[in-house]
């Protein structure tokens, strides 16, 4: 079904299983630019952590697979509510047709759908809004979200099974991550 262990054996005095962020984003990104968006925002609090690799991942399917008419650049929405609210009202301001907001975190995709609407903005009609993490919450928007979705309980289950099988050694397992289309965007064939 799309999931892969990569197990390495490195001595170290960590255990790590992580995620494939970089591939999330190379995935959504490529997603967006296909259902036929020009304009993608990459939108996340800063650049940094787990949303670094995400965005290195959608500069590479930007590199890859946008036309001359599609862009993908980065929005720094901020850390705290009161400041991602503005970026929220800056980003409808500046929105252009056939924009896409891919956000680096469902729960910042949930409340731009959410300040969105409150001010008449359709989704996906108007723009198209993305998420990352596929948390249990991302069903119940409306229009349910288009995420990534990374398994935990896969995560967390694998991290027991290592920690049982490797208790001297070290390792390093990345999981990878899948699209769930959602109804937050919509192909321009549609």
């Amino acid at each position: 079904n799309g999931w892969e262990v990569n197990y390495n054996a490195n001595v170290s005095a960590d255990l790590n299983i992580g995620l494939d962020d970089e591939s999330g984003g190379y995935l959504m990104t490529k997603y967006l630019l296909e259902c036929g968006y020009e304009h993608i925002q990459v939108c996340a609090g800063r650049d940094n952590g787990v949303d670094h690799f995400r965005y290195m991942g959608a500069q590479r399917a930007a590199k890859e697979f946008a036309g001359k008419k599609q862009k993908v650049q980065f929005t720094a929405l901020g850390m705290n509510y009161a400041k991602r609210k503005e970026s929220y009202a800056w980003l409808i301001q500046r929105k252009k047709p056939k924009t896409a907001l891919f956000f680096l975190s469902d729960l910042y995709a949930l409340e731009a759908i959410s300040f969105f609407s409150s001010r008449g903005v359709k989704i996906p009609e108007e723009i198209g809004i993305a998420g990352y993490d596929n948390i249990s919450y991302a069903e119940f928007s409306v229009p349910r979200l288009t995420t990534i979705s990374q398994n935990v309980e896969q995560k967390a289950s694998l991290a027991v099974e290592i920690l049982m099988e490797r208790i001297n050694g070290a390792g390093s397992t990345t999981l990878l991550v899948a699209v769930v289309k959602g109804n937050s965007c919509r192909s321009s064939s549609t």
